[in-house]
């Protein structure tokens, strides 16, 4: 659930504004608010999830064109 220990959560401790819950990519944090609840962390954690596949996917990316562009 929490990809890999990678992923924290903060309850009503980060963010401003009128927003049930967020998402920070550069911390990769999820923020809920006192008011949010398991449809906003549902929502948040798909977020985070997307963030993951695509670093996953540049990472994996990066690597096949390391050996692929090797000299011999």
């Amino acid at each position: 659930i929490s990809l890999g220990g990678q992923l924290g959560l903060a309850i009503g401790a980060r963010g401003t504004g009128n927003a049930l819950a967020h998402y920070e990519p550069e911390l990769k944090v999820i923020n809920l608010t006192r008011a949010g609840g398991v449809g906003s962390l549902a929502h948040e954690w798909g977020h985070a999830l997307d963030h993951s596949l695509t670093d996953f996917s540049k990472g994996f990316m990066s690597d096949e064109y390391r050996f692929t562009h090797q000299s011999v």
